[in-house]
C-alpha cells in the first residue's frame, strides 16, 4: 500500500503541508504499518508519535524510526489499540492519523478501532486525519470486467462453462474501470464525518435517485461503488460544494514536497487567510488515478435500459453491500 501513490502523497501533502497543526503537537498513528505516517508527523514537527499496529510489523516500524533518528520522538507500541496504554507522561492527542479505509470504504476496515482511539485519547477539538470519508454510487458501464469476468467462461476450448459466472451476481467484484465508464452523476450514500460518527451508524440503510447522463439510449450492466477522502486542518466536514482532488495518470503529485533529486522543499510560510481550512483530499473513483481500493462493481443480471434522466428511486442497505464482498 506504500506503494500507492495516491494515498501516500495526499496523506503526505496534508501532514508536511500544514506544520502549524503539527508543530509541538502529540500524534496517535492508528495500524502505523511501516510507520511512514508517523515519520511525516516527525518530520512536520510534532513533539510525540505514537504509533500502535497490532501485527509484528510493529517491530520493524521501530526499527526504521530508528534508522531515520527519530527514536526520540516516534514511540512504536504493538498491541491493538482498545488494549494499549498511552506512555505515562500522556494523557490525550491532539491528532489522530490512520490509513483505516478498507474495499468499499468500510469492508474489512479499521475504523471501529479508530473511533475506539478517538474516544479514549483525542483531546476536545483534536483533528482526525482524514476528517471524512463518502462513499459515492453510480451507473457503470463495465463491459469490459463483464468480459473478462462472465464472457470469458462462454466458450473455453470450444466448451461451455459458463456455470462458473453465475456466483459473480452475487458478488462484489473489486476491480479498475476506466474514467469514461460512469452513466450518472455519482449519489453520496454515506458520508462519514470522523468527529461525530459513531460504530452504531455504520450499520446503515440510504435510499437514492441516480440521474443518467447517457446521451443516447444505452444498457447498464453494474453499479458502482467508491470512495472520497478529506483533510481537513480544523478537522471540520467540507462544504457541499467542495470537490474532491481527482489524480491523473502520469501526474506528477509530490513536487511540492520533495522537488527533483530528493531534497526536501523549503517550508512555506502558512497562510492565516480562511483558506488555511482548505481540504486535502483523494478519490478512489474511475476519473483517478487507480488506488490499491480500486473500485467495488455490482454485475447486473439484467441490465438496465437508461435514457439521460432520472431513474426511479432506489435503495441500498449496507449489509447488502458487505454480504458480497
Amino acid at each position: 500500500m506504500i506503494q500507492d501513490k495516491v494515498r501516500t502523497s495526499t496523506y503526505a501533502h496534508f501532514i508536511l503541508t500544514n506544520p502549524a497543526l503539527f508543530r509541538d503537537a502529540i500524534v496517535l498513528d492508528v495500524g502505523c504499518g511501516t510507520s511512514i505516517l508517523s515519520l511525516f508527523a516527525a518530520r512536520s514537527g510534532a513533539k510525540r508519535v505514537i504509533a500502535v499496529d497490532a501485527s509484528d510489523v510493529a517491530e520493524r516500524a521501530a526499527r526504521i524510526v530508528k534508522a531515520n533518528g527519530f527514536e526520540d520522538i516516534i514511540t512504536v507500541i504493538r498491541g491493538k489499540v482498545e488494549d494499549i496504554a498511552l506512555p505515562d507522561d500522556i494523557k490525550q492527542v491532539d491528532v489522530i492519523i490512520s490509513e483505516w479505509m478498507g474495499y468499499a470504504l468500510l469492508y474489512e476496515s479499521m475504523l471501529d478501532s479508530v473511533l475506539h482511539a478517538r474516544d479514549r485519547f483525542l483531546r476536545p477539538g483534536g483533528v482526525m486525519a482524514p476528517s471524512q470519508c463518502k462513499m459515492k454510487f453510480s451507473l457503470c458501464d463495465a463491459t469490459e470486467v463483464f468480459k473478462d469476468r462472465v464472457g470469458f467462461w462462454d466458450d473455453v476450448y470450444g466448451f461451455d462453462l459458463s456455470t462458473m459466472a453465475e456466483d459473480l451476481y452475487e458478488d462484489a467484484i473489486v476491480d479498475v474501470v476506466g474514467p469514461n465508464t460512469l452513466l450518472s452523476e455519482p449519489c453520496t450514500i454515506k458520508d462519514l464525518v470522523l468527529s461525530e460518527i459513531t460504530p452504531r451508524q455504520l450499520d446503515f440503510s440510504s435510499s437514492f435517485t441516480l440521474v443518467s447522463t447517457a446521451e443516447r439510449r444505452t444498457k447498464v450492466n453494474s453499479f458502482i461503488l467508491y470512495f472520497d477522502t478529506f483533510f481537513t486542518v480544523s478537522g471540520r466536514p467540507v462544504s457541499p460544494e467542495t470537490d474532491v482532488k481527482v489524480v491523473k495518470e502520469g501526474e506528477v503529485i509530490l513536487a511540492d514536497i520533495w522537488p527533483a533529486g530528493g531534497k526536501r522543499a523549503p517550508q512555506r510560510r502558512q497562510s492565516l487567510s480562511a483558506d488555511r481550512d482548505a481540504a486535502t483530499s483523494f478519490s478512489t473513483g474511475p476519473q483517478s488515478m487507480a488506488t490499491h481500493w480500486k473500485q467495488t462493481l455490482f454485475l447486473l443480471r439484467e441490465p438496465i435500459s437508461i435514457s439521460e434522466g432520472s431513474l426511479p428511486p432506489r435503495f441500498l442497505s449496507c449489509a447488502s453491500i458487505f454480504n458480497q464482498l
